[in-house]
């Protein structure tokens, strides 16, 4: 539905009395209309409904329009129209304008230009929130999360969780705006200044993309904890923040002294703590390299947490028991055994298929306990964030079609790691057809090619609207076993939607099985970017009518006013090359006495080497064909 309120800004007596009668002969009847900017303003700041404006273009000075415009789009509720004067048009602030301004209208105002104008402008404005929604929901993913997290930026915290709150327990006002060295004590267990420890792990973090530490925080009431740190860099508003995490790991250090305290106090925390432990001997080479390391003891929540029993490991070694154990775990733990440094590490297991962070340390040489907790849910929800956050940074750098096209697919190409990506779109000559844009990897040869939504994998996935994903492809029923070299061994089909309308699909291929954390990601991608598509096409329709109806009018008048017929075809021709995006035109009028073509008008040709413009060409009478082929030698 249109706002029911009308305000027509504009100081041009007819142009608002043209204005108004179009709008209540559609139906309008509440229409005010001011020839000053403060009566626009204050009657703004007097009404809580949504207003639609027509402001005309000249009733602000150019400087001031993108602000004044900018004020209106922020602190009202309001679908703003530019009426625009289309000899006066300056192409490079309608740009800046365009991200303002829900919709454009040249002058003369026809009923046909007002209607398509307002329709075309609700759809932008639905888009902008459906996209707005969109972003809400990383928002939310970060706000839910359980692990106290913040975002910083030129080393302030800009935003913070719910989680982190509680750990520090703090209100919202309290945190917002201030340092990390403002929430720690002046030094460091290891001496250190704080601000100063900040600032080195800060400038670390931006520079290596991510930094892991240990951290003494003081809450507002006065009292101390230890945390683990993360720092990871993110796109932020055209710059880098930092999306810090914390974990309390006082309850690890406790745990620890308890192990070295009391036999009788460690078998208790022993056989009834949440986090798996175990104890290990480590085994070294001729060469004291460590190669592989003995179970000794193992507790409860360590068959847990790998559902590996205690029965069948205690006394093997870790490659006896699963073999393909990565290296990189023998010579971590190797040189915790043998120096009796401590580390706090989060890996991956490949046997285990799990995510883990472990603490490990040395309670006597040649031995290492690890304690241990199976991160893998927040692993995914990690990587589900940060996809989602640099997809839509990526996306928000685009300004076409073909460009947010090209980007999306190379994007999700380096995030998923996936050998073939590409991305079909609605034919606008047929909206059941669909025409793959851009592709990389196998896609490339599909570029240009069009299906239904009753071909194929993609066909089904568009049909139901649900993702499509298949990691066993032989078997799947819409597989074209006619054309195996199409595909990668594991694929999938999303259909981009807005809404529940579907704007094109985007198919995957690769090497290797599509995980559920996966699916997850390129899921909720395909809604991302099927909106910011809709949203894409929608400004692209808009900039095309506002160029054609600018090139028409300038038709026309040349036509009415222009001073000889040589004119006129001058400019008939340079629309027709910069409105049809072709290289060269030309105009051939037929002479009625001679029944020759003469060439009237060209631009584009080599014009020394076309015929004569008043002497007829000869042998051209009747047959056009001719010219075209005359033409055609002649290209530049």
């Amino acid at each position: 539905m249109f706002p029911s309120k009308i305000v027509i800004a504009s100081s041009d007596l007819s142009l608002n009395q043209t204005l108004k009668n179009l709008l209540q002969k559609s139906g309008w009847g509440d229409i005010r209309i001011f020839e000053s900017i403060d009566g626009i303003l204050e009657y703004c700041c007097l009404t809580n409904e949504e207003i639609l404006i027509f402001f005309y273009a000249n009733l602000a000075p150019p400087l001031n329009l993108l602000e004044l415009l900018q004020l209106l789009r922020r602190n009202f509720q309001a679908l703003l129209i530019l009426i625009l004067d289309p000899h006066q048009v300056d192409y490079q602030l309608q740009a800046k304008l365009g991200k303002v301004i829900d919709g454009f209208i040249l002058q003369p105002i026809s009923e046909h230009s007002l209607i398509a104008t307002l329709y075309m402008a609700r759809e932008r404005r639905q888009r902008e929130l459906d996209l707005l929604k969109s972003e809400e929901k990383f928002q939310r993913l970060f706000h839910k999360s359980s692990d106290p997290s913040f975002l910083l930026h030129n080393h302030i915290f800009i935003d913070c969780n719910q989680a982190a709150l509680d750990s520090l327990r703090a209100e919202r006002t309290e945190i917002i705006g201030k340092s990390p060295a403002e929430l720690s004590p002046e030094t460091q267990p290891d001496g250190s200044l704080s601000n100063e420890k900040a600032e080195f792990y800060i400038k670390e973090a931006l520079k290596n993309g991510f930094v892991q530490f240990h951290w003494l925080h003081r809450r507002l009431d006065g009292s101390e904890f230890l945390a683990e740190v993360s720092l990871t860099t993110i796109p932020y508003a055209g710059d880098l923040a930092l999306y810090a995490k914390w974990r309390d790991i006082t309850e690890i250090e406790q745990y620890k002294k308890s192990l070295l305290i009391s036999e009788q106090r460690y078998r208790q925390l022993f056989e009834t703590m949440l986090n798996g432990f175990a104890l290990h001997e480590i085994i070294l080479d001729e060469h004291n390299q460590p190669v592989d390391y003995r179970f000794i003891v193992v507790n409860p929540a360590f068959e847990k947490l790998t559902g590996l029993r205690a029965e069948n490991i205690v006394g093997k070694t870790v490659l006896e028991v699963m073999p393909n154990t990565e290296p990189y775990w023998i010579e971590t733990y190797g040189r915790v055994a043998c120096t009796g440094d401590p580390v706090l590490i989060e890996n991956y297991s490949q046997e285990l298929d799990r995510y883990y962070r472990v603490f490990a340390f040395s309670p006597t040489q040649g031995q290492f306990a690890t304690l241990f907790e199976d991160i893998t849910l927040q692993k995914k929800n990690e990587r589900y964030q940060a996809a989602l956050l640099q997809l839509s940074e990526k996306i928000r750098q685009t300004y076409s079609t073909e460009e947010m096209s090209q980007t999306v697919v190379h994007a999700i190409r380096s995030i998923l790691e996936i050998e073939t990506a590409a991305i079909a779109l609605k034919t606008p000559e047929n909206d059941t057809l669909y025409r793959i844009v851009y592709g990389i990897g196998k896609a490339k040869q599909w570029i240009g090619a069009e299906f239904s939504k009753d071909q194929g994998i993609t066909g089904y996935a568009i049909r139901s609207q649900t993702p499509y994903f298949q990691n066993n492809l032989t078997e799947d029923p819409y597989y074209l076993r006619d054309q195996p070299h199409y595909y990668d061994p594991y694929v999938a089909a999303v259909p981009l939607l807005s809404g529940k309308e579907p704007v094109g699909a985007l198919m995957l291929g690769r090497n290797k099985p599509f995980t559920d954390s996966d699916q997850m990601i390129i899921t909720a991608m395909g809604e991302l970017i099927g909106n910011a598509l809709q949203r894409m096409l929608l400004q692209e329709k808009t900039q095309q009518t506002v160029d054609y109806l600018s090139a028409l009018r300038k038709i026309d008048l040349t036509i009415t006013h222009g001073r000889d017929l040589g004119e006129r075809l001058r400019v008939l021709l340079e629309a027709v090359i910069e409105h049809q995006k072709v290289d060269a035109a030309s105009i051939w009028l037929k002479d009625p006495q001679t029944d020759f073509y003469k060439l009237s008008a060209a631009q584009g040709f080599h014009l020394k080497e076309l015929p004569n413009l008043i002497e007829p060409y000869p042998g051209i009478r009747t047959d056009v064909t001719q010219i075209v082929h005359l033409q055609y030698e002649h290209l530049n």
